[in-house]
């Protein structure tokens, strides 16, 4: 009994061995089955807590107790490993992006810092926290997925693979979401009636779920208004079922970062769409956001009294204290704290030095702002903010020029990924998404959809041509 005890940890050790060497022989072998899996637990699993009366870990903080990275993350670092060795391998280089550039600038400051950490001789710093979650590690874990899914899918029927598996996948996380609003009381994460006490239930209150739901009702409207002659009756029953389900998903969350993020989707649609269907486009899509806001506004700003707090009351403040209550008060004192240090910030470990009662929404954690700009700005200063902003502009830039070239659902693909993108632009000003590991994710997958389509469509252009 004692050389089985003593046995068992070997065999452990012997198992797991086993197990991550046949894990990358079938990523080198299969890498679109891998990513799938991960992208799978993306979509199904919220990464939100807040809200809930029992607060408990989600899948993207497993692990970080030990091994301080969360084992979804070293699952990322490793399929990001195997995708760089099978190009070595098929001597495939992968084409170069504008936004590799920025990568590589955020990269090189985290190291930066973990050099700083390291030389600075101040022993409550260590480098390890130049890697913190707090920081800006998550920037290189979008880039990591961003190289992942370009590289794999970007072959023309992997990445009508991909599409396929995202409206099918995102439609099963719809039905999920609107049953248990329907009979099982919604959402856990509900801090309007939870904590505000806001009699409603929420479909999601994780802001990813509505990104989710927004790129789902981009391309169902997308095929059924480009693609329409080529579908069956039962395929545009589909699409109109997950059409609706979607909107209903974001509108039950009640959530106004998703409303807006929808409506900024809606206005890259319609202005994409020809002039003739352009009018009902607008009648259809402007009723859903009006009727969505006048549902959030009466039922959770107005907590089912009918009478709103402001749909922007946490924002620019209630007006009712002598110090603002707003989120601008936060970002100033996020300026204020730079002093000195307003070019490349206060490092990965910086904190924002406030001990206001306006800000204790923070419960005394100072280490993140209400605004991804303005995190970034704590964490890197001027510096990153600007190395962002050109990455998105980048983006911009690549899409308006490589669309030109597209056809199909290779630009549904494109398009899709530019309204996800426009999506995560009220979140990135009033939200935190630099610190939620899904969020990022969904960030980097949006970003990723226009070079999958330009790689796809490449690929194809030269099949025909041969």
């Amino acid at each position: 009994m004692v050389y089985l005890f003593t046995a068992i940890p070997f065999l452990v050790v012997i198992l797991a061995t086993l197990a991550m060497v046949g894990w990358v022989g079938f990523t080198l072998s299969r890498p679109e089955l891998s990513v799938l899996a991960l992208l799978a637990v993306l979509i199904a699993f919220s990464g939100s807590t807040y809200g809930q009366l029992e607060a408990e870990n989600t899948v993207y903080a497993r692990g970080t107790g030990m091994l301080y990275f969360s084992l979804i993350n070293f699952y990322l670092w490793g399929t990001g490993v195997v995708v760089v060795l099978r190009n070595a391998f098929a001597r495939a280089r992968p084409e170069a992006t504008p936004l590799a550039k920025y990568f590589a600038a955020f990269t090189f400051l985290i190291l930066g810092n973990a050099f700083v950490a390291g030389a600075s001789g101040d022993s409550s710093l260590h480098i390890i926290d130049a890697f913190s979650y707090s920081g800006l590690l998550h920037i290189i874990n979008m880039a990591v997925l961003f190289y992942v899914v370009v590289n794999v899918f970007g072959c023309p029927a992997r990445a009508r693979k991909l599409l396929r598996f995202l409206l099918i996948a995102i439609g099963l996380r719809g039905i999920f979401g609107m049953v248990r609003w329907a009979l099982f009381g919604g959402d856990s994460a509900n801090v309007y009636g939870n904590i505000e006490h806001v009699g409603i239930k929420l479909t999601f209150f994780d802001i990813n779920d509505g990104f989710l739901a927004t790129l789902a009702i981009f391309c169902s409207a997308w095929l059924l208004s480009y693609r329409q002659q080529f579908l069956s009756k039962r395929e545009r029953y589909a699409l109109w079922g997950l059409l609706l389900l979607e909107i209903a998903v974001i509108v039950l969350s009640f959530r106004r970062s998703s409303l807006v993020g929808m409506a900024l989707a809606a206005v890259l649609f319609i202005t994409l769409l020809p002039a003739r269907k352009r009018f009902g486009a607008i009648l259809f899509s402007g009723g859903v956001v009006l009727g969505g806001i006048a549902l959030l506004t009466t039922l959770r700003l107005g907590g089912g009294r009918g009478k709103s707090v402001g749909f922007l009351y946490d924002i620019l403040g209630d007006g009712k204290s002598e110090k603002s209550t707003s989120r601008i008060l936060e970002y100033t004192e996020t300026w204020h704290s730079l002093g000195d240090y307003w070019l490349f910030g206060k490092g990965m470990w910086g904190t924002m030095q406030s001990n206001l009662a306006e800000l204790s929404y923070h419960v005394g954690n100072f280490a993140f702002v209400h605004n991804g700009f303005g995190h970034i700005l704590l964490k890197s200063g001027v510096f990153g903010v600007a190395m962002f902003l050109g990455l998105l502009g980048s983006f911009a830039l690549h899409y308006l020029h490589a669309r030109k070239n597209l056809s199909g659902d290779l630009r549904m693909l494109a398009d899709a990924g530019a309204a996800g993108v426009l999506f995560w632009l009220p979140t990135l000003l009033i939200g935190t998404p630099i610190i939620e590991f899904r969020s990022m994710m969904m960030l980097g997958l949006a970003l990723a959809l226009p070079f999958i389509a330009v790689r796809a469509s490449a690929i194809e252009t030269r099949h025909v041509a041969a």
